[in-house]
């Protein structure tokens, strides 16, 4: 869908406008890009206008994967970022379906700052695309990278229940934070106790297995209803 331009000091995203010319979209990434949106420009080449994204000194996630494998803090900042913009994009009456959310029109800086892709008219249900992206990292994810593994299943499983939204992304990770917290203040014989019933229905691990895979306390990440046995059981899919 997209293609590559490039000049001795530049480098573009490029793809043949499918939006109205002169829409209000359209004005507000020319003149006041919101924050974590790629800058657009646009050009006419033959009669046909182009939408062309500065990419400058950036790199898609899918390249950064080729080259390294996701970890989990990548991971995080992946999903994390997206909610973030598309959030920020509110205030500007930017529409969701409008992202272009895949593995190679997602960008990150030198800095690791993520950058969307805003492309208006493309009109693409955002749960499908965070659906197809959570596949993609489960292919990409260090499998030698414990929280790599839990978190992309963990997504993915989410996702795949077919009404989440990028809040539900956001309050995971909330609730991650909340409990690095927890066991920062709390004995861990009183955060063991926080543990659901629900997770004792899954098979026990071997201990060499479960330190290597699950992160100290992960599983009260999900306190809610019955989240927590659904990523114990991802969890345990994986290891068999």
């Amino acid at each position: 869908m997209f293609e590559r331009e490039s000049s001795m000091e530049q480098q573009w995203l490029v793809i043949e406008s499918c939006g109205e010319m002169g829409s209000y979209e359209e004005q507000m990434l020319l003149y006041n890009c919101p924050e974590g949106l790629l800058p657009l420009e646009i050009t006419v080449r033959a009669g046909v206008r182009r939408y062309r994204y500065d990419i400058s000194d950036m790199q898609s996630i899918e390249e950064s994967a080729n080259r390294k494998k996701l970890s989990g803090e990548m991971i995080r900042k992946i999903f994390l970022g997206i909610y973030t913009t598309v959030m920020q994009g509110r205030r500007y009456l930017l529409q969701e379906e409008n992202y272009c959310i895949t593995p190679g029109s997602v960008f990150i800086d030198r800095d690791m700052h993520l950058y969307l892709c805003y492309l208006p008219g493309y009109g693409r249900e955002i749960t499908e695309q965070l659906i197809k992206l959570s596949e993609w990292v489960l292919e990409q994810l260090d499998s030698s990278d414990s929280l790599a593994v839990f978190r992309g299943y963990s997504i993915h499983v989410l996702c795949k229940e077919g009404k989440v939204g990028l809040t539900d992304l956001q309050r995971m990770f909330s609730a991650e934070d909340s409990l690095a917290e927890t066991e920062e203040t709390l004995p861990m014989d009183t955060v063991e106790k926080c543990i659901p019933a629900a997770a004792d229905s899954v098979p026990a691990l071997e201990p060499e297995k479960k330190k290597q895979f699950l992160p100290r306390g992960i599983g009260i990440l999900f306190l809610e209803g019955g989240m927590v046995f659904a990523f114990f059981c991802a969890i345990v899919f994986l290891l068999r």
